[in-house]
């Protein structure tokens, strides 16, 4: 995939070999870059930027681009992610599944009959449930980790069971994981064929085998490395 700014003379290119970042200190660039992808992620198509794939044809990445900012606060309870699980829970459930979820329902509306049974008012429960809505009866969640890279995986993980988005951006990462840290990060990126980009804010000397850089100085000067 190769993504191109109207404002840049180098394209960013996301493939198998290594991680792509932008390390860009002009801080109106950086924001302008942002602001370019933040538009994608939220379903707009902004003139500004123009993306293909290996094959050279234009690719739309409107609402399937993702941009994180925040390392702290891990939201795995939102509700596409709860229907995502309804929905692979339900995938799974074979016709033996089925009947056992059916008696166990049952079980309980006779459990809970049971309770109302010395009132003197008639009660009723519905007992005609659906598989789906029996499973849909319960809270399911992620756990959430200590470790800021094992939440990283998590959501990695996430996106890539449920397809939610195509690419997937962090943002001042390096702020918060080491180097070696990001090296785990890029490894588990490209094993799994993950398309993440990273953006910084700052420029970092180091740089690990797995990645790419196009470096943006104060001056707007461009250098590829």
């Amino acid at each position: 995939m190769i993504i191109n700014f109207d404002f840049l003379d180098n394209s960013i290119e996301i493939n198998e070999d290594k991680i792509f970042c932008i390390e860009c200190e002009n801080k109106s660039y950086f924001y302008r870059i942002l602001k370019t992808l933040n538009f994608l992620a939220v379903g707009e198509i902004p003139e500004e930027i123009v993306i293909f794939d290996k094959d050279n044809n234009e690719i739309n990445l409107s609402n399937k681009t993702k941009l994180i900012f925040d390392y702290i606060n891990f939201n795995y309870e939102n509700k596409k992610i709860q229907n995502k699980i309804y929905e692979l829970i339900h995938n799974e459930i074979d016709e033996k599944d089925e009947i056992e979820l059916k008696k166990s329902y049952t079980r309980i509306t006779e459990i809970i009959q049971d309770k109302l049974y010395d009132y003197d008012i008639e009660f009723e429960i519905n007992s005609g449930i659906d598989t789906s809505s029996i499973i849909k009866l319960f809270k399911y969640s992620v756990k959430s980790n200590s470790n800021i890279l094992d939440n990283i995986f998590t959501m990695l993980n996430l996106e890539s069971l449920f397809n939610f988005n195509f690419l997937t951006v962090f943002v001042n990462i390096k702020q918060y994981l080491n180097d070696d840290e990001i090296k785990e990060l890029y490894k588990y990126a490209l094993y799994n064929k993950l398309n993440i980009l990273l953006i910084e804010s700052s420029i970092n000397k180091f740089k690990n085998e797995y990645e790419k850089k196009l470096i943006i100085d104060d001056s707007l000067n461009e250098i590829v490395i």
